[in-house]
């Protein structure tokens, strides 16, 4: 049997109004199988008839709600971490209601100053990632999140502790995602702590589009993600990325060399296209088939 293929509602972005018309459009390309992701409100979906068994896997805080936006598991701040354990719990009743099968969970990012993250991305969008301003201040923010991340380390052992409770009670898994950006939280090396530190039901989807970013940085190479959480791999999201643009259609001559994922998989594994909703269905019908082809 071939692993389950699932396209994300980041594909009906500014598409479709109505998640049924998103479930109708995307079956017609081709996929039988879906994922629910972060940004879905609790009222997008209050008026609809979810199909039960199809939705994969859900990005927590999915459903949003107002009070919880922005809230981030393993912040510092103890309110920002209580509203991102209620989001969670949101997250995983709906997942209970629907039939799926894995939470993901974005630990958002280790805090730094925000002057100096502020002077980087201004940096970087004078120069290109290779300016000389550009890695010096990289270097600054590397080392500063060196310095902060243990404490980010303690509050995500704190929250995951919860969300392994929670997934205990109701069969579900839950998945530490690859970050988003080089101070995204957790590093490779901390994705082996947590990982050894809860066993069952803790377990790792890798976002193929954001471990290329990290090669095209420089800082991590998108095989460390997969060396330290392949036997914990539940999932991907499938993507590919350029310089400025991601949630790109994969394609031959691209950045992420899919055919190299294949090893990584099983029977079980969930494969989530994500694209941007930029592409026609018949585009959508075209990355499934690439994809198929290539890690089926």
């Amino acid at each position: 049997m071939s692993p389950p293929f699932a396209l994300s509602t980041v594909w009906m972005h500014n598409r479709f109004s109505r998640l049924r018309d998103f479930f109708s459009a995307a079956e017609a390309a081709g996929f039988a199988n879906f994922e629910l992701d972060a940004s879905i409100s609790l009222q997008a979906i209050a008026d609809q008839s979810l199909p039960e068994g199809q939705i994969l896997s859900l990005e927590i805080p999915c459903p949003t709600h107002p009070k919880q936006l922005g809230a981030r598991l393993a912040s510092l701040d103890r309110y920002e971490r209580e509203a991102a354990r209620q989001a969670a719990l949101n997250s995983f009743q709906l997942a209970e209601d629907i039939r799926a099968q894995v939470l993901i969970a974005n630990l958002g990012r280790v805090d730094v100053s925000p002057k100096l993250e502020q002077a980087y991305y201004e940096a970087r969008q004078r120069g290109g990632p290779e300016a000389d301003n550009v890695r010096d201040l990289q270097r600054e923010l590397t080392e500063m999140r060196a310095r902060n991340a243990p404490l980010h380390l303690n509050a995500a052992l704190y929250d995951l502790e919860y969300l392994a409770n929670q997934a205990a009670q109701s069969g579900l898994k839950v998945a530490i995602v690859t970050p988003t950006r080089f101070l995204g939280f957790p590093l490779p090396e901390e994705l082996h702590i947590l990982l050894e530190e809860f066993g069952d039901p803790i377990y790792y989807w890798h976002d193929a589009g954001q471990g290329q970013i990290f090669d095209h940085l420089g800082l991590v190479s998108s095989a460390a993600w997969l060396a330290v959480g392949a036997e914990r791999l539940v999932g991907l999201h499938l993507y590919d990325v350029s310089d400025r643009q991601r949630w790109l259609v994969p394609q031959a001559n691209g950045a992420v060399d899919f055919e190299k994922l294949k090893q990584y998989l099983t029977e079980e594994t969930i494969l989530t296209g994500k694209f941007s909703a930029g592409y026609e269905p018949d585009e959508i019908t075209t990355a499934l088939t690439w994809l198929k082809n290539r890690l089926s």
